[in-house]
Formats: structure tokens, sequence, C-alpha cells
């Protein structure tokens, strides 16, 4: 559920030993960007079928050394939380390599820098929350849009009682 600018802040502050997937225009942000490249971050170009193949390639690498990788796969910030927008890659990649997925939700983000937001009122406090949700179990095949599918819905289904629950 990404969306505040500062959700990947979030979880660097509670996770350890990922890599993070991140969308090509984030390297060319000042500062920021060198920040991402410097911690490993994968950028891919979402618009150039070709790279995203490659960038799935290196992420299933990650994964079969033994490293986690961090992805949002709604793919862009928004001010809501939609199934739809769980984009399919990262679910045929678990499916590919049988990693697990690990749920999680960021509760109350939004209250930090929304969408096309650039600043943020730092006089008032503000609380938010990482919650995780036990992993799920890839089950099926990459190639079968059904196995694909069933687990995008089991990993929406888990972030969104989160956000119920805690929201």
């Amino acid at each position: 559920n990404h969306a505040g600018t500062l959700d990947p802040v979030f979880l660097l502050a509670h996770i350890e030993d990922f890599v993070i997937v991140g969308k090509d225009e984030l390297s060319r942000v000042p500062i920021f960007g060198r920040a991402l490249a410097g911690m490993g971050t994968i950028f891919t170009d979402r618009s150039n079928r070709f790279e995203a193949r490659e960038v799935m390639s290196s992420l299933g690498d990650v994964i079969r050394r033994g490293d986690s990788i961090l992805a949002f796969p709604q793919g862009h910030r928004k001010d809501r939380w939609l199934k739809k927008d769980l984009k399919r890659g990262i679910f045929r990649l678990a499916l590919e390599t049988g990693a697990p997925i690990r749920p999680i939700a960021l509760v109350n983000s939004t209250s930090f820098l929304r969408p096309h937001q650039f600043w943020f009122d730092i006089t008032e406090p503000v609380t938010g929350w990482v919650v995780a949700a036990d992993p799920v179990e890839p089950e099926g095949r990459p190639d079968d849009p059904a196995a694909v599918n069933a687990l995008r819905r089991i990993v929406w289904e888990r972030i969104d009682e989160i956000l119920r629950r805690y929201g």
C-alpha cells in the first residue's frame, strides 16, 4: 500500500538486508537517487518490457542467493489501496523462485507525503506503523495466470486486513 513518499524510509528503519526495486525515475532525483543507488537499488524502466525481463532475471538471482527484495507492486503511490493495482511481475517471480512473500502494510503513511505533495508540516507529530503479516508461500507455476492472480489476491487480502484493523 504505497501511499506516502517516505514509505521506503519507514521500511529501512524496520527491516534489514534487502534489495530495493525502484522505478527508473527515482534514480534521477537529486540526493535521494544517489542514496538509493548506493544502497544497491535495482532500477527499472517500467515502459521497457525487454528491460523488465532483465530486471526480473536480476531479482531472481538476488532471491536465489538468499537475499530479500523490497517491492511495491502497486508501481506508484496512490491515495487509495486497490487490489487491481498490484502488478503481476513480482508474483510471477515468487512462483518461479519459490520464495515466500511477506506482505507488509504501512499504516497511516499517507499523512506524511501524499502523491504530488512536496512538503509536510514537521511541527505536527504524525504516527505511522509498519505491520508485517505472515509469509505467503507461493503455489503454482509462474506461467499460470490463475496461480499468479491467486497469489496477488492473498497478498492483497493480508495487507487490506492490516489496514482495516489498524488504519
